[in-house]
Formats: structure tokens, sequence, C-alpha cells
């Protein structure tokens, strides 16, 4: 019934989550995220829980928001990060709750940057929860592990 969190604060907590690395091992002094050196730690370590899962066997997916700067691995760049991800789907600027440029990395390994017509009924909650419940459907009708 209790929950205890080293860091409870964004960028730290998830980061020492997926890369299994307390605060003061994630840190770097140039990140823009409470000096948390996001691509060490999350998309170019190969012992980060998307890339270990992956590697197990498991269909890994990613809904929403990763890190604060993520635009940066998936929507500016020329060659997008994906290691140990199977389905990305990511807002690039998930500040804006209305967003309308979209990332999206799908389990035939193709992806694109798109823009995507939102309305105030369909806001970036709605689109990422839609995309993670398919990606679930899929899991359980091919009773897959997965981790997402």
């Amino acid at each position: 019934s209790n929950t205890f969190v080293s860091t409870p604060i964004c960028c730290p907590s998830r980061t020492e989550t997926i890369s299994g690395r307390n605060f003061h091992n994630v840190k770097h002094g140039n990140e823009n995220c409470m000096h948390v050196a996001s691509q060490w730690n999350i998309f170019n370590n190969s012992q980060s829980w998307f890339q270990m899962f992956q590697r197990n066997g498991y269909k890994t997916g990613l809904f929403g928001k990763l890190v604060n700067n993520q635009a940066s691995f998936w929507c500016n760049a020329d060659t997008p990060s994906n290691a140990g991800f199977d389905r990305v789907n990511s807002p690039c600027n998930q500040a804006n709750f209305y967003n309308t440029r979209w990332y999206e990395k799908y389990e035939n390994g193709s992806w694109e940057q798109y823009t995507l017509n939102v309305s105030q009924s369909m806001y970036q909650t709605s689109y990422i929860g839609n995309a993670s419940y398919k990606f679930l459907q899929k899991r359980l009708s091919d009773r897959q592990p997965f981790m997402m």
C-alpha cells in the first residue's frame, strides 16, 4: 500500500526508473531537464528497460511523453533514436495539448512525422490513449508479452 520514489520529480524520476540508475548517476552538465542526460541513460543505454525487455522477446511501446527534450530524438532528428522501441506514438511538443505535429514508429520498423488535424474534442491525451489501447488489444490478441 506504500510507494517510495527516491527523486519525486518529473525527468529525474522517469530516467531513474527506465535506466535503473540513481539521480547522481544520470546527471550531465548540459542537458535541458534538471541536468538529466536522457540521450545516454535512455536512448543510448543498452541496459534501459525498453532495450532489455525488447531483447527478451517483449513488444515495447511508448505512448506520449518520455523525456522533455524528446523532439530532439524523434521529431528534429534525421535518423530517429528508436533503439528499444517497437512502437512509438509521441507528440513533438508535449507541452501543447492540442499539438498537431506527431512522431510515429510502427511495429514493421517504418516511421513517420505528420501533422494531425486536432480539434477541441480530440486533444493529445485522447489521441495517445487511443493509440495505446490499440497496442494493448494487439498484444492481448496475439498473447505476446509487452512493456509500455
